[in-house]
């Protein structure tokens, strides 16, 4: 900065309450006082104004970092500021999604949250796990690989090998639905050992006269 701008920020005569802070123009320091309706903060603070072309000035207080402003032809532009001391986030709130998006950028907020599966359907890659659920809970938990396959080995109680499918079960007894009824009716259709009482023509092997036994 110049020597003449140095000179042409120095402090000026303090503002009064019912002044107009929009119609400084002259470059110098100006305490704005409490109650000032003009100014950006009720309680008062610091306005700067800064020489050039367009003309630029800054405003600071006990809750606000700083403001900005330009010189706009016979007017000034919107008040604009980062962050106040007191509340941020409601000045990222104000300046709309692009504002907030950005800075949570800048925080790597967003790219930390791109790393993280969303609760609704996530698409999980490399080898998720989950704990392992006990066999006799059943409620909404995931079921890991570990769990399926002892309740696989429960299932199947050590079968021997040719038996310990389903597929190789269906196999076995010839892949009948009914298999219930097909041996019933092949039962009922045998006599018992003992005092069988036999229909029809029944007929045995014809023994040896020489063979006297039972």
């Amino acid at each position: 900065m110049s020597e003449n701008n140095y000179g042409a920020l120095m402090m000026k005569s303090a503002v009064a309450a019912g002044d107009d802070i929009n119609a400084i123009v002259q470059p110098g320091i100006y305490i704005i006082p409490p109650a000032n309706s003009s100014s950006p903060d009720a309680a008062g603070g610091v306005l700067t104004v800064h020489s050039g072309s367009p003309i630029r000035r800054t405003f600071t207080s006990d809750s606000i970092i700083t403001l900005t402003s330009t010189r706009n032809g016979n007017s000034w532009t919107a008040w604009k500021g980062p962050l106040s001391r007191t509340n941020p986030g409601a000045d990222i709130k104000a300046d709309g999604a692009a504002a907030i998006a950005s800075f949570l950028s800048n925080l790597g907020i967003t790219q930390a949250l791109e790393l993280k599966a969303p609760l609704d359907s996530p698409s999980l890659s490399g080898t998720p796990t989950v704990p392992n659920a006990n066999q006799d809970e059943i409620d909404l938990r995931i079921a890991n690989t570990s769990f399926v396959a002892q309740a696989i080995a429960e299932l199947n109680g050590g079968a021997p090998t040719v038996l310990n499918t389903l597929k190789k079960l269906a196999t076995a007894i010839n892949n009948d639905a009914d298999f219930f009824t097909t041996i019933s009716n092949a039962l009922g259709a045998k006599a018992p050992l003992a005092s069988p009482s036999f229909t029809g023509t029944p007929s045995v092997p014809n023994a040896d006269q020489n063979q006297i036994d039972l």
